[in-house]
Order: structure tokens, then C-alpha cells, then sequence
């Protein structure tokens, strides 16, 4: 009898192997005949580029959550915070069905950080891709922090190594146009610009070592120009701040004069341990020079009169941990191409009187865009894409893939799977059974494009 039943266990087990074979099987012919259609480029000028605005416009960003007015009881402002996301995230998910909306983040505690860094800073960075700035620009936000709680913004364009010099300036004429309350600079961690000299038909290559850190990045001294022009007209910045303001790191030199600092909020759940009035009263921590916001206006906190804090946002893949670790000059935050990486902000004095406040990488809401253009914007998680073959078939539409990859392809016969299977072939990559493995293909060309070894940039709206 015990026999018979291993037996009969054994052939159960074999016919669900023998199904999920079959499944994965049937996936694979139904992404396959999906991939094959013959891709024709859209850009017949070979300029490599394609129309962001026809993705997004100003109407597609849902408005950002806000943090609720502080209220002196921490279980209560808990509670009214996370009332308050739980009512925002069902009207998003009531007025825009599923297919409508982008991956985005839906975990509050990450929004919390949000809501801290800018209650924190005097000066905001909002970091972009240049390649695709708009859909790295939440208008939300510009809106709240520029018109409401009035703070100084400075849009970073970063990596205009990655995209031709004319272009940089037609960006920057775009957003000083329709976003007049932004100061925008262009930004490389390398210490020049590279873009006049790249060949966008070939895969780029980029110094990968730490001593790139050691040299001064392009669009530094515009940075900190902007910050320092910002500081010197604030009349509630001390002078002490304004005749100290750097950002040459002297961290290694002062760690023993400075606070014995870490993040209040390091850890969300320690955050919400705290007595909410700590956050509220004049004199908090008045060792570390920093003074929370008060109760009547929570959107601003009083300047601290020792240190400037400038805080850091942007979207996963923007480049924003890059960019401070190059400032800095020495690798500091940890980067990574997964999108929600680091759940909580980072706090960095580079001096004695200039702190930086890093938030972690954040997709706000977004509807209508394909999910295509948020793969290979880094938006939404390669690991996480089933069908990568779809953005490929997108991204071949903009540049000539199989020139970059010097792939031997027929324009006939030139598709997703197509260009999969040949440089899944020349490069190796085979299955356990032997077969091209295509599906490794794709999500390294995929991976090629968010470290900017494949190049594609957009044109801004006309």
C-alpha cells in the first residue's frame, strides 16, 4: 500500500512538473510570436532620440501625498498619517484602473522619508536623468515645495554625458520656461562633458573605479553657485554659515568636533517610537544645531544657525547617490539600479556647516505611461518584467540596437526576439538544455541601458 502510494505521489508530482514545463513552454511560443513583428524606426533622421512629451505631459503626474498637520499626540499623528495615505492610495485606485497607472510607491513609511527631508532642508536638489528628464520631474512636487511651502529648488540635470550638448541647452530653456521657479543646472559626475565626443551607434564605456570620484564633476561649481547664491540672500541663514558654506568634505578631518550624529530618522519604526512633541518644541536637539518644525506651519522648520541642510531627491536610476558620492569625493551612499534600494534617508555632514539629507529613490504616482518607457527608465524593476521582449521592441523603434551590439540582422527580419536570439547566440547565452537562452538576452540589453552603455536620450515638448 505504501508503495502504491509513493507511486501514485510520484506520478502526481511528475504531472505538475510535465504541466509547468507545458505553461512555460506555451509563455515562452506566446512571447516569441508577440516579439517577431517587424520593427520600423520612427526616427528616420538617425538622431536617436524620441518625443518624451507624447508619453508625458503635465496632467499625467498624480497629485504627491502630504504630510497631515502635526498634532502632539504620536499615536495620533500615526494614525493620522497613515489614515490620510490609505484615503489618497483608494481615490488613486478608484478614479484610475490598474492598467492606467505605473509601478509606483505605495508604502508609506518610504513617503515618510519624503515628507522628513523636506521638512528638514533649507535647499532641495530634485535629481533627473537627462535622457528622460520629465519622467523623472513630478510637477506635484515642484508645485508644493516651490508655491506652498516656498523652499528653494534646484533641478539637477545629471548625466549630460549621455546625451548631445545642444540638447542640454534646449532642456534647460524648457524648464526655466515653464517651471520659472526652478534653477536648473547641468550635471556629470565625470569632470567634463563627455557628450561632445560620444558615438551613440556603439556601446559606451565609462571608468568604473574610485578614483573618478577624486576629480572635480562637471557642473559642480554651478551647483554649488546656485546653493551659494541662495544662502547669501536668505536673511535667516547665519553668517556663520554663509561665510563657511562648502562642499569640500572635511568629514574624515571633524568627525570627533561634530555631534555624535545619526538620522533621527535612520529606521522608520524608531521614528515612530518617538514623542512626537520632540519634533515640535524649539530647543530639539539643540546639540546638533537642528530645530524640527513648528507647530502652527509643519511645511517649515526654522534654520539651524550652526549647518545648512540641502536635501536630495529623485527617482530610482537618476543618478542621485552617484552625484553625492562625486560631490563628496569619495563613495559614501550606496548605489544600485533596483528601484526602492534604500528605504529610508541618509544624513551626511561634508563639513561642519553643510549637512546633506539623501532620500531614498521614489517613483510618485503616474498615469497612462507605458510600461516600456518605465523599464528602461529604471522605474520598474527589470527583475520584475516578464515580458522584456515589449521593451525592447520599444527601445529598437528609437536606436539601431543591432549597430550598437554589431549584430548581422536583415532589416526584414529585424525584431525583438530577432535581436535576442543573436546576441543571446554571440554572446553565449544558453539554457540548462541547451537553447538560446533569449530571455538573458534582453534583460542584458535592458540592463545596458540603465547604466548607460546603450544610449537613447528625448527631445523636450515644442
Amino acid at each position: 500500500m505504501a508503495h502504491n502510494l509513493l507511486t501514485t505521489k510520484f506520478i502526481a508530482s511528475a504531472d505538475v512538473d510535465s504541466n509547468s514545463t507545458n505553461v512555460a513552454n506555451a509563455l515562452i511560443e506566446q512571447h516569441k510570436n508577440e516579439s517577431c513583428e517587424i520593427i520600423k524606426r520612427d526616427n528616420v533622421n538617425n538622431d536617436y532620440s524620441g518625443s518624451e512629451s507624447i508619453i508625458l505631459k503635465k496632467d499625467n503626474y498624480v497629485k504627491m501625498p502630504i504630510r497631515p498637520s502635526i498634532v502632539a499626540d504620536a499615536k495620533k499623528q500615526k494614525d493620522n498619517e497613515q489614515l490620510y495615505f490609505n484615503t489618497w492610495l483608494t481615490d488613486i485606485k478608484t478614479k484610475y484602473t490598474t492598467e492606467r497607472l505605473n509601478w509606483f510607491e505605495q508604502n508609506i513609511e518610504v513617503w515618510r522619508q519624503l515628507w522628513r527631508v523636506i521638512e528638514y532642508s533649507d535647499i532641495l536638489l530634485l535629481v533627473v536623468d537627462s535622457r528622460h528628464p520629465l519622467s523623472n520631474f513630478p510637477v506635484s512636487m515642484y508645485d508644493y515645495v516651490t508655491n506652498i511651502i516656498k523652499k528653494p529648488l534646484i533641478l539637477v540635470m545629471n548625466k549630460i554625458d549621455l546625451i548631445p550638448n545642444n540638447l542640454i541647452k534646449q532642456w534647460v530653456d524648457y524648464f526655466k520656461t515653464n517651471y520659472p521657479n526652478l534653477i536648473v543646472v547641468p550635471f556629470t559626475i565625470y569632470p567634463e562633458n563627455r557628450s561632445e565626443t560620444i558615438n551613440f551607434t556603439k556601446l559606451q564605456k565609462f571608468k568604473t573605479n574610485s578614483s573618478i570620484l577624486l576629480e572635480q564633476p562637471f557642473g559642480s561649481k554651478e551647483l554649488y553657485d546656485a546653493c551659494k547664491k541662495i544662502i547669501d540672500a536668505d536673511p535667516n541663514i547665519s553668517q556663520i554659515i554663509k561665510q563657511n558654506f562648502s562642499f569640500v568634505s572635511k568629514v574624515n578631518n571633524i568627525s570627533d568636533s561634530l555631534p555624535k550624529y545619526k538620522s533621527i530618522y535612520a529606521d522608520a519604526d524608531e521614528y515612530m517610537k518617538m514623542d512626537i512633541t520632540e519634533l515640535t518644541v524649539l530647543d530639539i536637539n539643540k546639540e546638533q544645531g537642528y530645530i524640527g518644525p513648528k507647530n502652527d506651519n509643519n511645511d517649515n522648520s526654522t534654520p539651524s544657525t550652526e549647518f545648512i541642510t540641502i536635501g536630495t531627491i529623485g527617482h530610482p536610476n537618476a543618478g542621485k547617490s552617484s552625484c553625492i558620492n562625486a560631490l563628496v569625493g569619495k563613495k559614501v551612499v550606496s548605489v544600485s539600479n533596483t528601484p526602492g534600494h534604500t528605504k529610508h534617508l541618509q544624513t551626511l555632514f561634508l563639513n561642519k556647516h553643510t549637512r546633506l539629507c539623501d532620500c531614498p529613490g521614489l517613483v510618485f504616482c503616474v498615469v497612462d505611461m507605458p510600461k516600456s518607457h518605465q523599464v528602461i527608465t529604471g522605474s520598474y524593476p527589470i527583475a520584475q518584467c516578464r515580458d522584456p521582449y515589449s521593451a525592447i521592441t520599444y527601445l529598437a523603434r528609437m536606436i539601431p540596437l543591432e549597430l550598437i551590439y554589431k549584430l548581422n540582422i536583415k532589416t526584414d527580419e529585424l525584431s525583438a526576439w530577432k535581436i535576442c536570439e543573436t546576441l543571446a547566440e554571440k554572446k553565449g547565452f544558453y539554457s540548462r538544455k541547451g537553447s538560446v537562452d533569449v530571455y538573458r538576452a534582453a534583460n542584458f540589453i535592458l540592463r545596458d541601458v540603465l547604466s548607460g552603455a546603450v544610449t537613447f536620450y528625448y527631445k523636450p515638448p515644442t
